[in-house]
């Protein structure tokens, strides 16, 4: 779904005073629409949230307000003029972050994979005693329980035939983590497209 352009175009412009030079679709998000800003004030991605519910948007920009305390190289949200960290725009929340020049990964080898590690072990590093004020689900064994038990109906019909689902569900329950180790927050969308 192509929205507007002079819609973002103004909106943009009248909450972060700005003047949109350039606007540009990137087509690279499935949960939401991406475009790259060129303004009179440098590069910008402009992110539309299609999906997310507030809870989850509230727990992502908590999260990387937490790495930009930390100096992580990360995503530095821009606040509005009426310092609000979203706005909204046909119903769904909307961002402006800074842009990081780069081409996304189109062959990840072992060196790429190697870079992705060390960077991935500091961000667990980083946040493994930061607990954010919001809380979303994720994909922690106890977390997939619930979804199975809630979803299995759905999940059966539209996704996983009842052999998989079983065989989740006895591995699942086969877990045992020690409470002695580590626990934190998780970046679990590695992805190349998510690799600049």
């Amino acid at each position: 779904m192509e929205l507007d352009r002079e819609k973002i175009i103004n909106n943009v412009e009248e909450r972060y005073n700005i003047k949109i030079d350039n606007i540009v679709s990137l087509h690279n998000g499935l949960s939401n629409h991406n475009y790259l800003l060129s303004t009179d004030n440098g590069k910008f991605v402009f992110k539309i949230y299609n999906f997310k519910k507030q809870k989850e948007i509230e727990f992502e920009l908590e999260i990387l307000n937490r790495l930009e305390e930390l100096d992580y190289l990360s995503p530095r949200l821009l606040l509005t003029n009426k310092n609000n960290k979203t706005f909204l725009m046909d119903e769904k929340n909307c961002v402006l972050f800074n842009y990081f020049d780069g081409e996304i990964a189109k062959k990840v080898d072992i060196n790429i994979m190697e870079q992705i590690g060390t960077l991935l072990g500091k961000l667990h590093k980083s946040l493994m005693n930061f607990e954010p004020n919001s809380n979303k689900s994720g994909w922690e064994p106890d977390d997939l329980k619930k979804l199975i038990e809630k979803s299995r109906d759905w999940i059966g019909k539209n996704w996983l035939s009842e052999s998989v689902i079983d065989f989740i569900e006895k591995e699942l329950s086969s877990f045992d983590f020690s409470s002695s180790l580590p626990t934190g927050i998780t970046h679990q969308d590695v992805k190349p497209e998510n690799i600049i």
